[in-house]
């Protein structure tokens, strides 16, 4: 990953620790999007069932 390391400076290790900070900023964003796409997809329904 040449593009990644030169954007921390050249060290592998700034790299690698750029990767887990992606990793677990995903494994904290995850769960709520989760959580909203359900309401989204409820709100549809409920919507839709209304029109009817």
């Amino acid at each position: 990953m040449p593009g990644l390391r030169g954007a921390v400076g050249g060290d592998i290790r700034a790299a690698i620790w750029q990767i887990l900070e992606i990793v677990i900023a995903m494994a904290i964003y995850l769960p709520f999007m989760k959580v909203s796409e359900r309401v989204q997809a409820k709100q549809a329904v409920l919507a839709e069932e209304s029109a009817e």
